[in-house]
């Protein structure tokens, strides 16, 4: 509500009482086939991103896979992650959320599938993390509450039991809260689910192309 200008779901936009348009991904060299479902800020001109899906024609690059991260720099486009090169082969493994602390890259998934070398029961609503030469489960969607049926599609971590989360499903049932819509973003306190972010409330439930499929907290 109140940014003019084509809308484009590659665009970034921002929330600090009004909307905004942050970035704008043709301007930047994008394809209007491009569609961000993951992001992590450094500043306005510097940023990490994974797209839906095959992304071609990215500047400097070329084509992109869906389980990769590229950085933004001011203009300059790079590959941060290559998934498959890290055996993120399966279309269940790409990648769908992220988040970035110091070295370590944060992130789940579209499906059920495990990335290479992790045990236990695979799930789309867990959190892996890369640490440059291994993956691991660092979050268990299970374990907190949530049911089989969730698939995150957005996260930001603070640390291994503090972070925030969107899902994909039109409705979310989180423990202490009910169901919880998909332009929602909600904060987990080591074991406490409240509500960051009402996207509902503030215009985004008027659509379905408003749902939240990425997000940072700076």
């Amino acid at each position: 509500p109140g940014v003019g200008g084509a809308a484009d779901d590659a665009d970034l936009y921002q929330w600090n009482g009004t909307y905004s348009r942050l970035f704008d991904a043709t301007a930047a060299g994008l394809p209007g086939s491009a569609n961000v479902d993951a992001y992590h800020r450094v500043d306005a001109t510097h940023f990490y991103l994974s797209f839906s899906s095959t992304t071609t024609f990215v500047p400097g690059l070329g084509n992109v896979q869906d389980e990769d991260v590229v950085y933004y720099n001011n203009g300059v486009w790079s590959v941060y992650f290559d998934g498959t090169a890290h055996g993120l082969t399966s279309s269940n493994e790409d990648i769908d959320a992220i988040s970035i602390v110091g070295s370590v890259l944060y992130f789940s998934t579209v499906g059920n599938t495990n990335p290479p070398g992790v045990g236990g029961f695979p799930d789309d609503a867990d959190i892996y993390s890369w640490n440059g030469s291994s993956y691991a489960r660092v979050w268990d969607a299970s374990t907190h509450g949530l049911s089989g049926f969730t698939d995150v599609d957005g996260v930001k971590v603070i640390d291994a039991t503090h972070l925030y989360l969107s899902f994909n499903g039109t409705v979310t049932n989180v423990p202490g809260l009910g169901f919880e819509q998909d332009e929602d973003v909600v904060y987990y306190n080591n074991g406490v689910w409240s509500v960051y972010f009402n996207g509902t409330a503030y215009g985004l439930g008027t659509s379905g192309n408003l749902d939240i499929d990425g997000f940072d907290i700076p």
